[in-house]
């Protein structure tokens, strides 16, 4: 199941979530209104089981291509001061370099993708780019946890 800014909180509960046994792949956004990264994709991975999980994070992708906007709503944003905006084709290539890597992995059983699922070759697609990609694996599930459990403790 591969997924782009999904709506979960509201709709799936611990126990379905944790009933998926197929891998999942979770894609978000840093600038997503509709479906904010903390309250969505974060609280939803770690309620996943299944050990194929992966949660992807990219930074200035708001759930829409502004690009797309009518031109009243794009004449607005283009006249907010210090917005900055990634590029809709960075925003693609990240997105499709994941979902391309994730078919063949769990799709086509093409092992030699595995290592395009990892949070390096997420920083590799990034060099150099002010909006970034972050890839959190089942390896790294713990630390998430501990993350988040830390921030409801404040």
């Amino acid at each position: 199941m591969f997924v782009v800014n999904p709506v979960n909180s509201g709709i799936f509960s611990t126990k379905s979530l944790a009933k998926i046994d197929i891998p999942v792949f979770i894609g978000a956004g840093s600038y997503d209104p509709a479906t904010p990264f903390i309250f969505e994709q974060v609280t939803s991975y770690p309620r996943l089981k299944v050990p194929r999980k992966y949660l992807q994070l990219q930074e200035g992708q708001a759930h829409v291509d502004f690009s797309q906007l009518d031109a009243g709503i794009t004449d607005m944003l283009e006249t907010t001061i210090d917005l900055t905006l990634p590029s809709p084709q960075l925003l693609d290539g990240y997105t499709h370099s994941m979902m391309l890597s994730f078919f063949e992995v769990y799709i086509r059983n093409n092992g030699q993708y595995k290592s395009f699922l990892t949070p390096s070759y997420a920083q590799y697609l990034s060099q150099g780019q002010n909006f970034k990609t972050h890839l959190i694996t089942e390896d790294s599930s713990d630390e998430l946890n501990q993350s988040i459990d830390d921030f409801y403790q404040r």
